[in-house]
């Protein structure tokens, strides 16, 4: 049987998994299903899924927790937009994902994140305003 030609089976969601397979990324669900095939019926089988959730989709970017640096109670990423340059750019981290974070605002697709060395970029740019006193 090929995997994803079998029809939908309806369940009834019990709620989150207290542990799930470290080989399979994504958060794991308990839920029962009344109509399954014999197919399901394997005792320790996983199963992968899609859960249809109500609402609008969210649009938006993984960013690692690496990628993240904190200053003046704030949330920052760096940017590349050059060759050897980068910006820090305000993020909200309101959607925490596995090792990271899920961020739909001041981010997208084809930006080029700092995912190592964020915290010396905030360094360096952090040094510039130090003011040495006599």
């Amino acid at each position: 049987m090929v995997p994803g030609t079998n029809p939908p089976v309806a369940a009834r969601l019990l709620g989150r998994a207290s542990t799930t397979d470290p080989q399979v990324q994504g958060e794991g669900f308990l839920l029962v299903a009344t109509n399954a095939s014999s197919t399901l019926m394997t005792p320790g089988l996983a199963v992968t899924g899609d859960l249809q959730l109500p609402g609008e989709a969210l649009h938006g970017v993984f960013v690692p927790d690496s990628a993240v640096v904190r200053s003046a109670e704030r949330a920052w990423v760096y940017l590349q937009t050059g060759d050897t340059t980068f910006a820090r750019r305000e993020i909200t981290l309101d959607r925490q994902v596995a090792e990271g974070w899920f961020v739909t605002n001041s981010i997208g697709p084809g930006d080029r994140l700092v995912i190592i060395g964020a915290q010396t970029l905030l360094s360096e740019e952090r040094k510039t305003q130090i003011k040495l006193e006599d």
